[in-house]
């Protein structure tokens, strides 16, 4: 807050309009980062506090909402309601607070973490929905769209498990205490994934479980977001391959693949620099190269041609509509770009984190642009603020 102040009532609405049979109870948890006055001594209460302070129930759900005056990030709010709320319940489903599912996305999280008693979580696909520029939104979706429901379940084929995308997962409750949330971490949802899988529990990946989020509000918000979310990888892989390597709960072979989760971006980006070589010696330059790399530069380019054939094929087989196959293949005929873009990032990530060694690392909400008005809602920027559905496994599941 306030940065959540324009948009939680609608998130709640949609929320509390879920399809699921079982007990459902909401409990919103959320920070103050940005005071009217950053030196007073007594915080300064929100209009939108008051209002949330009143709020018992929406649409027959239980509603609980708690300022965390000491939370300075998203790992401070998640801790806190995982300590003090996921208690009574089996399953914890959690959200961010521009997070809008479909209706039957959190039955579908649950249904499918019951159905699997090996598994600790189920992660759905998040997709950027709403908000920031029409061309950046649309692109942003067509490469989250691209991660989740094709290079996520590849991911999850190589290293034996899914991982948290940090919103729209459902954690059985007492691995999540277990297991904890590290307030040092800029990115806490692959901090914990790392040491759940080391663990040696596993996560699942249900890409047709869908939430929709914003999109940020141009291209410096963006360039803030996916640095800090590339220094939080960088940062995961300094800090937790010991933990990885020396656990003695997961066999050697396990351990290998898990790393491949930290490493395998490394991969594309060699694959993508050696496609760009391709392309651009094909289009301006004639010289000779010897017959491996221009081997390898030919297999990364029809590597790329089978790839954009396959996400086309799961357009069509999951019916998307047709503004998705637009952003879908826009995505995928610039990603060798946009991949160049994120292999600067890490080089800058590395830098940063060098440099910053031993110092105090903040974590900065992603800025937001401000929704259209609507009957619920006006404006929306992201900020601190986390809601998460407590959902009670009941006595008996009719939304099975």
């Amino acid at each position: 807050m306030p940065n959540e102040a324009g948009i939680i009532m609608e998130t709640l609405r949609i929320m509390t309009e879920a399809e699921y049979d079982g007990e459902l109870d909401f409990f919103v948890v959320y920070n103050t980062r940005c005071e009217a006055d950053a030196n007073a001594s007594t915080p300064v209460e929100l209009e939108i506090e008051r209002e949330l302070a009143k709020l018992e129930r929406m649409n027959g759900r239980r509603i609980v909402c708690t300022r965390v005056a000491t939370s300075m990030s998203k790992a401070d709010n998640l801790e806190y309601a995982v300590s003090n709320y996921a208690k009574e319940g089996e399953i914890c489903v959690l959200f961010d607070a521009d997070h809008h599912p479909r209706s039957n996305t959190i039955r579908g999280l649950v249904s499918v973490l019951m159905q699997m008693p090996d598994a600790v979580a189920v992660q759905g696909s998040v997709l950027i929905e709403r908000g920031g520029p029409w061309w950046m939104r649309r692109f942003l979706d067509g490469m989250e769209w691209a991660s989740w429901c094709f290079y996520a379940p590849g991911f999850a084929e190589l290293v034996g498990s899914s991982y948290f995308g940090g919103g729209n997962a459902a954690w059985r409750v007492e691995t999540l205490r277990e297991m904890g949330f590290d307030r040092s971490m800029l990115t806490e949802d692959i901090d914990i994934s790392v040491r759940t899988l080391a663990a040696g529990y596993t996560m699942v990946l249900a890409p047709f479980l869908q939430v929709g989020e914003m999109c940020p509000t141009g291209l410096g918000a963006l360039y803030r977001q996916r640095l800090r979310w590339a220094m939080g990888w960088e940062q995961v892989t300094l800090n937790r391959t010991s933990t990885l390597f020396s656990s003695q709960r997961i066999s050697e072979p396990r351990k290998f693949r898990t790393m491949m989760l930290l490493l395998f971006r490394y991969v594309t980006f060699t694959m993508s620099g050696i496609a760009i070589f391709n392309v651009l010696k094909q289009l301006f330059f004639d010289f000779y190269v010897p017959p491996p790399v221009d081997y390898a530069s030919w297999i990364c380019t029809l590597a790329t041609a089978l790839i954009i054939l396959t996400l086309n094929g799961i357009l069509a087989r999951q019916k998307e509509p047709w503004q998705r196959w637009v952003s879908v293949n826009v995505f995928a005929a610039c990603s060798i770009v946009y991949i160049a873009f994120q292999a600067t990032l890490v080089c800058i990530a590395i830098f940063r984190l060098l440099c910053c060694a031993g110092g105090k690392l903040e974590w900065v909400p992603t800025a937001r642009a401000p929704a259209k008005a609507s009957a619920t809602a006006s404006a929306a920027m992201d900020g601190g603020g986390e809601g998460a559905a407590k959902a009670k496994q009941a006595s008996e599941h009719s939304h099975k």
